[in-house]
Parts: C-alpha cells; structure tokens; sequence
C-alpha cells in the first residue's frame, strides 16, 4: 500500500502497532508503509487499527472467493471487465478526496457473474488502495445506467454480505461518500437486499441522484467524464487506463497468491477473536 499525500502519522504510534504485532505471530510481515495507511485510516487511532488490520489480513486469507484466480487473464475476469468498469477520476474533490467510477459498459446479464465481477472490483480495489490509500478522503460513484432486474436476478447474497464486510470493517480506506447516480426504478429492492449488512454510518453516507444535477454539489462537473459535461475525458479511456494497470501488476496478484503473501496463519493464532465475522471467527 501506498499513497499520494497523509496526515501526520506519528513514529509512537507506529511503533505501538509494530509492538503489538510481535505478541500476533498469525499476522504476516506487515511494513511501516502498510502500518501508516491502517493509523491513517483510523484518524491515528492505535487500537482501532489493531483491529482493522486483524479484520483485514484475516479475511482476504479467509475470503477464497475474493482472492483466488485474480489473473486478469482468466476469462473470468476477461467476461468480466467487458461487461463493467472501475476507473478513479483523474481530478480530486475540492476537499482532496479521491474518486472511484463504475458503471456498467454492457447490459447484456447472459454471461454476467455476480461473483466474478466482484472479484474484478476487488483487484481494482487494491491497485487503488496501494496508489492512494492515504487520500484525505475516498468517494465511490455509481452509474446505474443499463442496469435492469436481470442483474438484479443474478445478485448472491453471500457474495453482498462478503463484500460488504469488506468494504466497511476490512479495507483500509477513508469512504466519505458513497454515490449512485441515474438511479433505477428498483433501487428500493436493491437497497432492502444491501441493508442487513450495511452498517448505520455507511448508510448515512449514500446519495441518490437521478441526474447530475444533483451530483454536482458533491464532485464538480470539471471531475467528471466527458459524458456529463465534464473535464475528466470520455470514461472509455478510462476504463482503457484502468484496466491496463492490472495487466502491469498482473505478475503481482500472480506472485501473493502462490507465495500466500499476506495471508493469516491461523496455526500460530494466540487467540480467538471475541466475536464472529459473517462466520469466518470463533
């Protein structure tokens, strides 16, 4: 993990986590860098970035689905990418945050695979979090443009609950907004399927636009694609852009997942965690 700018993480407070970390023989070798961005995500906070890197270095062990076949050229993850993008726009927020773009690139549900396009998500998530992990802030843009309920059909509520946990208690990143623009008419049904696993704090962060109009008090027009009037270039060229780097760490998800780099050896666990999570703790 690596990052473009953070506040003051203190040398103190690096060393009470790399301290801690030597009572925790199940955890792996984990670098000053990496400890920065769990304290900076954290807001500094020691013992809440004890538990985000228990979280996080637990699941992605645990989570096989998510962090298994991540070559991205397996056709499953080929199908995939054809079928959806993610891309971070090129410009920040006023405030400096960090934003992500998906949207769908083909409507087309016979080939699409739940699972499959979270796995790409996932991979585009860590090539995220290793660029700028340290933003200020991170914001997450929606198009629901072509969205239909054949996608709505092909939904596996494991892989939701997964992803969720992942994204609220694992993954190390500041989320400040999350945003779903053009909103579809279902939106109610896919919010009913979402909410059991979605914490209070994330809901409060979600907006709904059925057109930028509203959008634009949040992200500018200038951050956006060409396709809404904005200056960030037509979002084909993103996604281009985008999916290119996992081609170039191709040989990096290749080498963690035969070396097992980063993986959790419950063998040396001291101790059970206090509680479950979605079944992977006793």
């Amino acid at each position: 993990m690596m990052a473009e700018q953070a506040d003051a993480v203190s040398k103190s407070d690096i060393e009470a986590v790399q301290e801690w970390l030597k009572t925790q023989p199940h955890l792996p070798a984990i670098t000053e860098s990496d400890i920065k961005v769990f304290l900076h995500c954290n807001y500094q906070d020691v013992e809440a970035a004890k538990v985000n890197i228990e979280k996080y270095y637990t699941f992605r062990t645990s989570c096989t689905d998510f962090f298994t076949n991540r070559d991205c050229r397996d056709e499953t993850i080929q199908v995939a990418m054809s079928l959806s993008m993610f891309s971070v726009l090129p410009k920040s927020t006023p405030e400096g945050y960090r934003v992500a773009y998906c949207r769908l690139l083909n409507p087309d549900t016979t080939n699409y695979v739940h699972l499959h396009a979270i796995r790409m998500l996932v991979m585009h998530l860590d090539l995220w979090m290793k660029e700028e992990a340290l933003a200020p802030g991170h914001v997450i843009l929606i198009d629901m443009t072509g969205m239909h309920l054949g996608h709505l059909s092909k939904i596996r509520m494991g892989v939701v609950k997964n992803y969720s946990y992942y994204t609220q208690e694992a993954i190390p990143i500041r989320l400040k907004q999350l945003h779903f623009l053009n909103v579809v008419s279902f939106m109610d049904k896919i919010m009913w399927l979402a909410k059991p696993f979605m914490k209070k704090e994330i809901m409060e962060l979600i907006h709904m636009h059925t057109s930028i109009d509203t959008l634009i008090k949040y992200i500018p027009l200038d951050c956006l694609p060409q396709e809404y009037g904005g200056g960030a270039g037509p979002y084909e060229d993103l996604n281009k852009l985008y999916r290119q780097k996992l081609f170039d760490h191709r040989e990096e998800f290749l080498e963690e997942e035969r070396s097992k780099r980063g993986h959790v050896d419950e063998s040396k666990r001291i101790a059970k965690p206090k509680r479950y999570m979605f079944g992977l703790f006793g």
